[in-house]
């Protein structure tokens, strides 16, 4: 016998669907956001060196 699926039954799937969605794009998100604070540390570091290197220079001329 087929089963008919409720409406209600259909938008709970789909909820859950779209709740585990939020959750993967959270996670992706989380991710890159890590990736980003990493890279503008290393400018950051990156940025202090050249500094230091150009008030080097700049005192040996």
């Amino acid at each position: 016998m087929c089963r008919h699926v409720s409406d209600n039954e259909s938008l709970e799937h789909r909820l859950e669907e779209l709740e585990q969605q939020v959750r993967v794009n959270e996670s992706v998100q989380d991710y890159f956001d890590k990736k980003m604070r990493e890279k503008i540390d290393l400018l950051k570091e990156k940025i202090v060196k050249l500094e230091l290197q150009l008030e080097i220079n700049q005192g040996i001329n």
